[in-house]
């Protein structure tokens, strides 16, 4: 698949989310064989617009990413949190108990890829 062909079906992705989902905030974590990069979490119709809103809006660390949501309404964070990308200690601030396992278990399929 060339580029112009990934970027239509990226285009097709974000379109069908768009059209069948309701809004929700979703989150990203990023990392790269060094470990954890950042995450953020932002207001998307699904796991493609998520990722290529992030990247529009330069919010991507970079590496690869993990994408959970939408956040349930029971877990989700202050606005503060909200579209800028998080340190670890953010993450866990925004997040305390970890509620859907995001970075937990991002970090463990890592470390079992790694192995």
């Amino acid at each position: 698949m060339n580029d112009d062909e990934k970027m239509e079906r990226a285009r097709q992705l974000v379109a069908d989310e768009v059209r069948t989902r309701p809004r929700g905030l979703w989150y990203l974590s990023y990392a790269d064989e060094h470990g954890f990069r950042g995450a953020v979490y932002l207001e998307a119709h699904g796991p493609a617009s998520a990722a290529i809103r992030s990247n529009i809006e330069n919010l991507s660390p970079g590496g690869e990413v993990f994408i959970a949501g939408p956040v349930p309404s029971d877990s989700i964070p202050d606005r503060k949190f909200w579209n800028r990308l998080l340190t670890r200690d953010e993450v866990t601030a925004a997040n305390p108990n970890d509620v859907c396992g995001t970075l937990a278990e991002f970090e463990e399929m890592k470390r079992r890829e790694s192995e």
